[in-house]
């Protein structure tokens, strides 16, 4: 799955810097499978969804294997939920299938490394696949299934990875719950070949472990997306509304209201295109 996104896709304006990070960061994955992490910090309206949008471009036209996940408030108590879309899309699970179909579709991607298959049970603790315990996972339960999960899936993506790295993007962070940090920690440690593009909300403390320990790593990379200048709201502005100009009062009514801000500037443009105003 990818972020979703307005049509047509607006420009991303007024994040040259990020751009030029993000691209180096890609093109070191692509061609020295250096991975790692990005955090990308950003206020609601900002445009941290566009710029994921972004990553994804970029990422998929390097030809690296690109899987999207999202957090969220409802669920910050699921384990893993932010996780299930990354999964369902790395398995390449088929919607219509029966559960034997996903079953036996999961082993195959298995089978690469002989350990795997035996625990395949453990899946079940991600995704709804139902399959039977094996002699290896049957009296697995609480905290110890949990970890042994999270080995699972550090293994699985580091041995798919070897292969052809990887770019995994999650949205709202700030939502994921704690076995989801701890997967998204293990994988920076231990899978070298996978970049790690985390955005948020800013976090006050207490902050979760597990992000303390990534915001205070050296090797980690944090972008911090701020409103936009003049011009490149009035851009955004026109391209949202297919125009090269706008009345001067509609522009600085515009810029006065929103100051830089992304969504607001595009909310408030609509609206005043919508009362006649800004045409």
């Amino acid at each position: 799955g990818v972020p979703a996104h307005p049509s047509p896709r607006l420009p991303l304006l007024g994040r040259k810097t990020e751009q030029a990070i993000l691209t180096n960061r890609l093109e070191a994955l692509q061609k020295v499978r250096s991975g790692g992490v990005i955090l990308v910090e950003g206020e609601a309206g900002i445009g941290k969804s566009r710029f994921l949008e972004e990553v994804v471009d970029l990422s998929t036209s390097l030809g690296l294997q690109t899987l999207f996940g999202s957090a969220s408030s409802i669920d910050k108590t699921t384990p893993f939920y932010a996780w299930r879309e990354v999964f369902h899309d790395l398995f390449d699970l088929p919607d219509e299938a029966s559960a034997e179909e996903q079953q036996a579709h999961i082993l195959r991607m298995l089978r690469y490394d002989p350990a795997l298959p035996p625990l395949a049970p453990l899946v079940n603790g991600i995704l709804p696949v139902d399959f039977p315990e094996t002699r290896a996972t049957m009296r697995m339960a609480g905290h110890v299934r949990q970890e042994a999960l999270i080995q699972f899936l550090v293994r699985l993506i580091a041995t798919i990875s070897f292969e052809a790295s990887k770019v995994i993007v999650l949205d709202d962070v700030q939502w994921l719950d704690s076995a989801s940090w701890s997967l998204v920690t293990r994988l920076y440690h231990d899978t070298p070949s996978v970049l790690l593009v985390l955005a948020h909300l800013p976090m006050l403390p207490p902050l979760p472990p597990d992000f303390s320990h990534l915001i205070h790593a050296a090797d980690v990379q944090r972008l911090s997306l701020t409103p936009l200048n003049q011009e490149d709201t009035l851009k955004l502005v026109h391209a949202s509304l297919g125009v090269d100009h706008i009345p001067e009062a509609a522009a600085a009514y515009i810029l006065s209201k929103t100051e830089g801000h992304p969504f607001y500037a595009l909310e408030m443009a609509y609206a005043l295109r919508d009362s006649g105003w800004a045409t």
